[in-house]
């Protein structure tokens, strides 16, 4: 099990119920960029995360922790050189074999490149409905350019075949003008 931990690329590490941490595996050294865990053990753990992420923490701890429930949730951490970066925590209490509280244990996963993702699908969806609605507004102007001139082609050629016999040469031609015009233009 200690083997499994220590190799694993997910951050772990233990913390009593002030958010002292006393262990932290080598993923977790490997995510914030930490030379060693010497950097880190004995600290608090709200020295990761940025203030707001320090508010979801300690709110998480007094709220889901204490009561007995894991919590998860994303965060914004900081990592040893000052940068924030997007996290997804786990956060459970681990019990002793009498079921009293010993401490917390806290997972977590660096989701930058899930996140500059999801950005990017937002992006595309956006780029997409743009589109959309550009085809819409183009259809219909289209529909509205082509009605015009189809309008008057059909009540040309409607005036044409219920008076044909009463017409004269003259209105008759320019009747077909008028068609002829408006499928030019």
């Amino acid at each position: 099990m200690n083997r499994a931990i220590e190799t694993i690329e997910t951050g772990i590490l233990l913390t009593d119920f002030k958010g002292i941490i006393s262990y932290v595996n080598p993923g977790l050294i490997s995510i914030f960029g930490f030379k060693s865990s010497n950097n880190i053990i004995g600290k608090s753990i709200f020295l990761l995360a940025s203030n707001e992420g320090t508010t979801v923490l300690k709110k998480a701890i007094i709220t889901r922790l204490m009561s007995g429930n894991n919590w998860k949730g994303e965060i914004e951490l900081r990592k040893a050189n000052g940068k924030f970066f997007p996290a997804e925590a786990i956060c459970s209490v681990v019990h002793d074999d009498n079921d009293k509280p010993l401490y917390i244990v806290a997972n977590f996963y660096d989701i930058t490149e899930r996140k500059k993702a999801e950005f990017e699908v937002r992006k595309s969806l956006i780029k997409e409905r743009e589109l959309s609605e550009l085809k819409t507004k183009f259809v219909s102007m289209v529909s509205h350019e082509f009605r015009t001139p189809l309008a008057a082609i059909l009540s040309s050629s409607d005036l044409i075949e219920m008076y044909w016999d009463k017409l004269n040469e003259e209105k008759r031609t320019s009747l077909l003008a008028k068609i002829k015009i408006s499928v030019k233009t």
